[in-house]
C-alpha cells in the first residue's frame, strides 16, 4: 500500500518544484528589465476655449500613387525616395526598342514621302511653264495639280504617324505631374511594371506629393463638431514632443463625416463614432516631421454652455 503512494507523491513533488522554478525565473527576469516611460509635459495651449485632435501630416496633393500608362520592363529609374522635383522630371522608363524601332520606321516614310513631294512639286512647276509656253495642254496641268495634292497628303499622313510613334515612346518615361517629392520608391530596374494600377496592388510604382506646405488632416470627433468655427486658430505639437510646434493655417473643412479609424483601446471607446475632418496648412521650417506622421493638434472652439 505504502509503495503504491510513493509514485504518485513524487510526481506532484516534481510538478510543484517545476512550477516554483518557473514562476521563480519570471520574476527575477522582470527585475533586471528596466521599465522605460516615456514622459513628456503637456503642451501649452494659448486658446481659452478649443478641441482637441488627432492629425496626420499628408502632402498637400495628398499622396499621388503613380503607376505605368503601359505594361512593360523597367529600363531605368531616374530618383531616390525623398528627391524633390519638378513637374516633367522623369521618375522611370520603361524598355522601348520596340516603340524607338516604329519611331524610326515612321521618319523613315515621312523622308520618302517629302522626296515624292519635291519631284511632284518640280513636275507640277514645269507643267505651269509649259502650258504658259502653250506646249502642252491645261488637263496635263491639272493632273500635275492632283498628283501634287495627293503627294501632300501622303505627307501629312506619314508625319502624323511618326507624330504618334513618338507619343507611344515618349509614354514609356513617366514623369512627375507637379513640382514636389518622392515619398515612397517600389520600382526597380528589371522589374516588369503592369499597366495602370491593378487593384489590390500592395505598393504603388511611385507615391508622389506636393510637400509644400504640408497639410494636416485632423480628426475632431462629432460630439465637438459644432464648437469648431471654419477658419479657426489651430497649433499642432509633435507626438510626444510638445517642444516642437506649428501654428496652422486654415485649409477646408471636410463636409462629410468618416468613421472614426484610430481606436485608443479603451473599454469605453465607441467603434461606431465618427469624426469631422479638418484641414489645415503649415511649415515644417526643416524640423524632423513627415508625411503619415501623427501630431497633436488644438483648435480654436466656441465655448460649451
Amino acid at each position: 500500500m505504502i509503495g503504491r503512494l510513493i509514485i504518485p507523491v513524487l510526481a506532484l513533488a516534481g510538478i510543484g518544484y517545476t512550477v516554483f522554478a518557473v514562476v521563480h525565473n519570471q520574476r527575477d527576469g522582470i527585475a533586471e528589465r528596466p521599465v522605460t516611460q516615456v514622459r513628456s509635459a503637456l503642451p501649452a495651449v494659448p486658446f481659452a476655449s478649443y478641441v482637441a485632435g488627432v492629425g496626420i501630416i499628408e502632402a498637400n496633393t495628398t499622396e499621388i500613387p503613380i503607376g505605368s500608362p503601359v505594361s512593360g520592363v523597367v529600363a531605368k529609374v531616374f530618383v531616390q525616395s525623398g528627391d524633390e522635383l519638378e513637374a516633367g522630371d522623369p521618375l522611370f522608363a520603361l524598355d522601348g526598342r520596340t516603340q524607338q524601332e516604329a519611331v524610326d520606321i515612321a521618319r523613315a516614310e515621312v523622308a520618302l514621302a517629302e522626296s515624292r513631294l519635291a519631284s511632284v512639286d518640280y513636275e507640277m512647276k514645269l507643267a505651269t511653264n509649259l502650258r504658259e509656253a502653250k506646249t502642252i495642254g491645261q488637263d496635263e496641268v491639272e493632273r500635275r495639280k492632283l498628283a501634287k495634292a495627293v503627294s501632300v497628303a501622303e505627307l501629312n499622313r506619314a508625319r502624323a504617324v511618326l507624330q504618334a510613334a513618338e507619343t507611344e515612346r515618349e509614354r514609356l518615361t513617366v514623369r512627375a505631374p507637379m513640382r514636389g517629392q518622392v515619398l515612397q520608391l517600389g520600382v526597380h530596374a528589371g522589374q516588369y511594371a503592369l499597366e495602370g494600377q491593378a487593384p489590390g496592388h500592395k505598393q504603388p510604382l511611385v507615391v508622389f506629393g506636393s510637400v509644400k506646405p504640408l497639410h494636416l488632416r485632423v480628426a475632431v470627433d462629432e460630439a465637438e463638431a459644432w464648437r469648431l468655427r471654419r477658419g479657426a486658430k489651430g497649433l499642432a505639437f509633435l507626438h510626444a514632443n510638445p517642444k516642437i510646434q506649428f501654428p496652422l493655417g486654415f485649409v477646408r473643412i471636410e463636409p462629410l463625416l468618416v468613421a472614426k479609424t484610430s481606436l485608443t483601446g479603451r473599454s469605453a471607446e465607441r467603434v461606431d463614432s465618427r469624426v469631422l475632418q479638418v484641414l489645415y496648412r503649415f511649415d515644417r521650417k526643416g524640423a524632423p516631421v513627415y508625411v503619415g506622421q501623427q501630431m497633436d493638434v488644438y483648435l480654436e472652439a466656441k465655448k460649451r454652455p
